[in-house]
């Protein structure tokens, strides 16, 4: 089930790492995501106020992050587990991919509309007609 969760990337100079941690656990545990707090689907619209006042508090009482405030991130999680008793989650790139792939297909559109061949074109007939923008894109 997805939800939306406040996260940082694990670091162990900030969140803290055991002795008994060997550098593999580490090296592992710096590319999760640690999570601050999780909030339920059908509770987000209700709970918003909630979520300001979680990362106000979070903000607050964070020295490190403070210093760094871009660290903390909202995201969409797929799920969340326990691992040596933290807290991670497993991001959701959905909403990421579907960026980068439609910015990739407007690049290209911009791309075809400013050559200098459909700019003459467009002078001499107008509009271009959507069967000669689409299927060369």
């Amino acid at each position: 089930m997805h939800t939306l969760a406040i996260i940082i990337k694990w670091n162990p100079y900030i969140h803290g790492a055991s002795a008994s941690e060997s550098s593999d656990i580490i090296n592992y545990l710096q590319q999760k995501y640690l999570v601050y707090a999780n909030y339920e689907k059908h509770n987000i619209s209700n709970n918003i106020d909630q979520l300001l006042s979680d990362i106000d508090y979070i903000y607050c009482n964070n020295l490190t992050l403070q210093r760094n405030p871009c660290d903390l991130k909202i995201s969409i999680i797929k799920n969340h587990y326990f691992y040596r008793d933290r807290c991670f989650a497993l991001r959701n790139y959905g909403i990421e991919k579907l960026q980068r792939k439609w910015r990739d297909y407007y690049q290209q559109k911009i791309k075809f509309l400013k050559s200098f061949e459909n700019i003459k074109y467009r002078e001499i007939n107008g509009k271009y007609p959507l069967s000669l923008v689409f299927t060369t894109i």
